[in-house]
């Protein structure tokens, strides 16, 4: 006779919601940043909920402040409010399968920032 086990799931729980930078929100909300987005996504699928906490488009948004500007899939520094570093993080992981690590702090300024960086897409993923 065989043993049966049993588990059970417990579905992970989505991070909190943090407010997000001005910038950030300056980003998310002009319409013209949402119609370049449109050029190549439905609204349906720009406003699907990932992970169960972001939009799709907020995660686009947010990658935007972080993404290599010679090309999206090479390693990611920026400098970036510190209210959006979980956002930064989850779109970092969402578009390039890795994360971001914060390399430096600067508290002084208005708002506080943090400096990040990440291997990037071509290390993670290889293609």
């Amino acid at each position: 006779m065989t043993d049966i086990i049993v588990t059970t799931f417990t579905p992970r729980q989505a991070p909190a919601r943090q407010p997000f930078s001005a910038t950030l929100q300056a980003k998310i909300d002009c319409p013209v940043h949402r119609a370049s987005q449109i050029e190549y996504h439905s609204d349906a699928y720009l406003d699907t909920l990932v992970d169960g906490c972001y939009t799709q488009y907020e995660l686009a948004s947010a990658f935007t402040l972080i993404a290599n500007k010679s090309h999206w899939k090479d390693p990611i520094k920026a400098t970036i409010a510190r209210s959006d570093l979980g956002i930064c993080h989850a779109s970092a992981v969402h578009f390039t399968g890795g994360g971001i690590d914060e390399v430096s702090a600067n508290e002084q300024a208005t708002p506080p920032t943090v400096t990040v960086s990440g291997e990037g897409y071509y290390i993670h993923v290889g293609s």
